[in-house]
């Protein structure tokens, strides 16, 4: 039997060097694939992982120019720190260039909040802040460049970088925009032109320039006014007023009655070279409250037409009150209303003629022609005001008035008191004068009775006693006298006379008194005096017949007791 042999030959140094290359490529090749489908990976996360909000939005001017300072939070999400750089926006199609200088560098984890100085062309700035003053967000795109570095197998720094888009929108909350604040005032011109004050904030730091516009006001929906926006300038970081010069009122009424204005207003806007069309809009409580205080009537003339009617000229004065509306003029084509004396109706009133009354600073002032139709005939009236305190008053006053060229209705259903007034008399004394007396003892051949009454006319006009006319009788209903004066006083406005009236009686009359009324030398008597006062209260002539008004007379120490 053969003996065999066996030979272990090792590799030569040359197979080994080759197995190590290979097995080299084999892990380096592992690794790359394993590193791009990382760094794969990682680009993802930096798409996925960075975001952006918008903070706040401010207009700026930087050298004569007008662009949007944009404040944004760049939130990183990733585990390393990443640089974004080459932002710009995108807007409707339209590429916008953001100033972002060198980039911007977040670390890890964290958040930063940087701006963008956006330059935007004219046509969009004016949509964004439409857009944004509608209150209905603008959404655009930003583009860029996020780059940051990843760790392979935590030992191989790998630089990723990658491009993102990102949607982003602006809510009209985070933006600094022109708004309505309030509206301030209706003026009225002397040529009767009207007038809105319109209160405008400007958040800026820039002054505005408003060049024109055109405006409509609105009441629940329904338009009540349109007008022009007159040149004005929105000073920076305050509240100023421009004016608006209403052309057309539709509904005037609703100017006045209306708890809420909407104002409507197309504006062009102007800051350095940039012109800017925007429209605001807002809607605000008013309350115009026009009302008439402290309302005052003089009678400057009254005539009579009939028993139950009289047409009197009137004095007028008081206070126009309107919160929002400096009235100058208060033209009334018409009014009706109740005429009280001491809440009591006693007449109605009618305007006859259009009139107007002017308004300076409230104060109203002005002359009306007044037809009177009374319940009771005039010298009825009259004679209830003789000797009483009275207050005349209108209530329910109804008043057609031209306001802004249309006719409007205004109704004041409370009471107005217009003046308080009286007519009161008074006896100041009462004297008798007789005839020389030679014979205490003997009757004298006549007496005369001196009677001195005060007058007070409380009223506005002049009242004119032409004739006081009437008999006077004793408790036993015998006529003491008959008496006639004429043309008796004149007693001016608000002022008073004393009216001295004498009645003589004969002997037969005296010698009555003297059986059945005087006592020793004392006269003492009880008369009844029932008299008829003709006159002019102004040019209104009146007959009033008073009726059984007691005069209690006392005399003593006459120079007579037979």
């Amino acid at each position: 039997m053969s003996k065999l042999r066996g030979e272990i030959r090792m590799p030569s140094k040359k197979v080994m060097f080759a197995s190590v290359i290979l097995a080299l490529l084999i892990v380096t090749a592992s690794i790359y694939m394993y590193s791009q489908q990382v760094i794969s990976e990682e680009i993802e996360k930096v798409s996925s992982q960075v975001h952006i909000e918008v903070l706040k939005v401010n207009a700026v001017v930087i050298e004569d120019r007008l662009l949007l300072k944009v404040d944004v939070l760049i939130i990183n999400e990733s585990p390393y720190d990443i640089h974004v750089k080459n932002v710009y926006a995108i807007l409707d199609g339209t590429k916008i260039e953001i100033k972002a200088g060198e980039g911007y560098t977040i670390l890890a984890h964290s958040n930063s909040t940087v701006y963008f100085i956006v330059e935007i062309p004219e046509e969009k700035l004016s949509q964004i802040l439409n857009t944004l003053l509608a209150g209905k967000s603008v959404t655009f795109k930003v583009v860029g460049e996020a780059e940051g570095t990843a760790n392979v197998l935590g030992i191989l720094p790998v630089q990723v970088s990658s491009s993102f888009t990102k949607d982003v929108s602006i809510t009209k909350d985070v933006a600094e925009l022109p708004d309505i604040v309030n509206i301030s005032n209706f003026t009225f011109t002397e040529d009767n032109k009207l007038y809105v004050s319109l209160l405008i904030r400007n958040p800026f730091d820039f002054e505005i320039n408003v060049l024109s516009g055109v405006f409509n006001l609105y009441s629940g929906g329904t338009l009540i006014a349109r007008g022009n926006v007159l040149p004005s300038v929105l000073s920076p970081r305050s509240i100023s007023s421009i004016t608006l010069n209403i052309t057309e009122v539709y509904d005037p009424s609703a100017i006045l009655e209306t708890a809420s204005i909407t104002a409507r207003a197309n504006m062009t806007f102007q800051v350095c070279d940039s012109t800017i069309q925007v429209s605001m809009e807002k809607s605000m409580d008013v309350q115009l409250n026009l009302g008439i205080g402290d309302l005052t009537g003089r009678a400057i003339e009254i005539s009579k037409l009939d028993d139950y009617h009289a047409i009197a000229r009137v004095r007028v004065s008081g206070n126009l009150t309107c919160d929002l509306i400096n009235v100058r003029e208060f033209p009334i084509i018409n009014a009706t209303f109740d005429i009280l004396v001491n809440e009591t109706v006693i007449a109605k009133g009618e305007l006859l003629n259009s009139s107007t009354l002017t308004v300076e600073r409230g104060a109203m002032e002005g002359e009306i022609l007044v037809l009177i139709s009374t319940n009771e005939t005039i010298d009825e009236v009259i004679a209830s005001l003789i000797g009483t305190s009275f207050t005349i008053g209108i209530r329910n006053l109804v008043v057609n008035i031209n306001f802004l060229g249309k006719k409007l209705r205004q109704v004041f259903p409370s009471l107005i008191p217009i003046f308080d007034a009286n007519t009161t008399w008074a006896i100041e004394s009462y004297s008798i004068v007789t005839p020389p007396i030679t014979n205490p003892n003997q009757l004298p051949e006549w007496i005369k009775f001196v009677v001195k009454i005060r007058v007070f006319n409380g009223m506005s006009f002049k009242v004119r006693l032409k004739r006081i006319n009437g008999t006077a009788r004793d408790p036993r209903n015998v006529i003491i006298s008959r008496f006639d004066f004429i043309d008796v006083a004149i007693i001016k406005p608000n002022s008073e006379n004393v009216i001295t009236l004498e009645v003589t009686l004969n002997r037969s009359m005296v010698e009555y008194l003297k059986n059945n009324y005087q006592t020793g030398k004392t006269l003492s008597i009880t008369v009844y005096v029932t008299a008829t006062l003709t006159g002019y209260v102004s040019n209104l002539p009146f007959t009033v017949t008073v009726r059984e008004i007691p005069l209690a007379i006392y005399i003593p120490n006459l120079p007579y007791d037979p």
